[in-house]
């Protein structure tokens, strides 16, 4: 349901859930199972709670709200580089086709959003991953 709710609708990526020193990573893997991005959390800024149902190296469905990614922020948590290869103005906002390390997100973007900046950081605010059990499609959670 997660993937055509909406507008646009949640990005949907196959994920692999890990707990590194005082870090938890989301590895974004491609349909080869091989890595292209990081997303990556200090513990100290999520609510662990969340995180009973998932174990270390598990793979997952991860969903990210477009409109919950923020753009042009002070600092940003992907291990990647973000190309702008689309943009389309649907009036006070902008839907955004970045590519993550050959990984399509899209995003939606204030009319502040500078398409042309040379330093364009994007950052997954925790709030704005869902996660799913990748066979059974179960919730693990809803935002962290």
């Amino acid at each position: 349901v997660a993937s055509f709710i909406g507008e646009p609708p949640m990005n949907i990526l196959k994920a692999e859930f890990i707990i590194k020193d005082d870090n938890i990573i989301f590895k974004i893997l491609n349909e080869n199972s091989s890595d292209t991005f990081n997303i990556v959390f200090s513990k100290k800024s999520i609510d662990l709670s969340k995180l009973n149902n998932i174990k270390d190296n598990q793979i997952i469905t991860l969903g990210i709200r477009p409109h919950k990614i923020d753009f042009n922020s002070n600092s940003s948590n992907i291990e990647g580089n973000t190309k702008i290869f689309t943009s389309h103005w649907l009036g006070d906002q902008m839907h955004v086709g970045m590519d993550i390390n050959n990984t399509t997100v899209i995003g939606v973007a204030d009319r502040d959003f500078n398409l042309n900046s040379d330093n364009i950081k994007i950052n997954f605010p925790s709030q704005s991953l869902n996660a799913f059990e990748k066979d059974t499609e179960e919730v693990i959670f809803n935002g962290l």
